[in-house]
């Protein structure tokens, strides 16, 4: 009888210990798997019509798909919705879409803590299709969110920075911009930045560098780029200069192999 009993405990315990490991693991990146997406809006018909932000999100994502990387998503227009970036509890579904990938790249109208997916013909704001800081939780779940970048003016305005802490679920950082961004119909900030990334090995140091030569190039004022992005307490992940490629797979995530979110940094620069 006692054996029986011991027999039952050790099943038990094992069926626990297996619940226990698939929850502890439910939220780590697919390893050494490497996806990008890629969201961008023309707002055709408006006064506000941006002609070439498709060329440059895909400028971004070819870059990275000849250095291996796979395209999981390419959303511009009709196709580029609210509910791709925003959590279920604002009727969103970004586990399925922005999550999905280690690096997401937006292109379009911005301001400070949001970014306009969509404008209609007639611009009236309650219509806009818009994402708020406060509406995401990126990296979260399954997700295998890393890493934002936001071609948007005002998206990481200094004084509003903190309204996207909460984005911050298992994401380690936010490429954008503290002021007005300016855009141009020959170079393409999402080329150069890709290109920094595959010969830098360095996130935040790579936005810096691509920002810098873009804004010198077309030569429209300055602008002041940021960068928002988390401290995880692990030997060799400063928050600015993360890893294009680590050595142990995809970024960990929180929670794994010891990592855990310490602090949130931001830097800024004139460009």
């Amino acid at each position: 009888m006692k054996q029986k009993v011991r027999m039952v405990i050790a099943l038990v315990t094992l069926i626990f210990l297996n619940m226990v490991s698939t929850i502890a693991f439910t939220g780590a990146d697919d390893e050494t798997d490497t996806e990008v997406g890629i969201w961008w809006e023309n707002y055709n018909g408006t006064e506000d019509q941006l002609n070439y932000t498709d060329e440059d999100a895909r400028s971004f994502s070819d870059n990275l798909v000849d250095d291996g990387w796979t395209e999981l998503f390419d959303r511009g227009n009709a196709d580029s919705d609210e509910e791709h970036w925003v959590n279920s509890a604002n009727n969103g579904s970004d586990n399925s879409w922005v999550d999905d990938c280690d690096f997401v790249y937006w292109t379009g109208h911005g301001q400070a803590t949001l970014f306009h997916v969509e404008f209609p013909s007639i611009p009236i704001y309650n219509d806009w299709e818009i994402v708020e800081a406060e509406e995401c939780t990126w990296g979260d779940d399954e997700g295998d969110l890393e890493w934002v970048f936001l071609n948007s003016c005002e998206a990481l305005h200094a004084n509003y920075v903190s309204d996207w802490d909460d984005a911050f679920a298992g994401l380690h950082g936010i490429c954008g911009f503290h002021s007005l961004s300016l855009w141009d119909p020959t170079y393409r900030l999402g080329n150069a930045t890709a290109n920094y990334l595959v010969s830098q090995t360095c996130i935040g140091g790579s936005w810096k560098k691509a920002t810098e030569w873009y804004f010198e190039e077309i030569d429209k004022g300055s602008v002041t780029a940021a960068c928002y992005s988390a401290l995880i307490n692990r030997p060799g992940y400063s928050p600015f200069n993360y890893y294009y490629e680590s050595t142990d797979g995809m970024w960990p995530d929180y929670g794994s192999g010891g990592i855990t979110l310490s602090d949130i940094e931001y830097t800024d620069w004139n460009c």
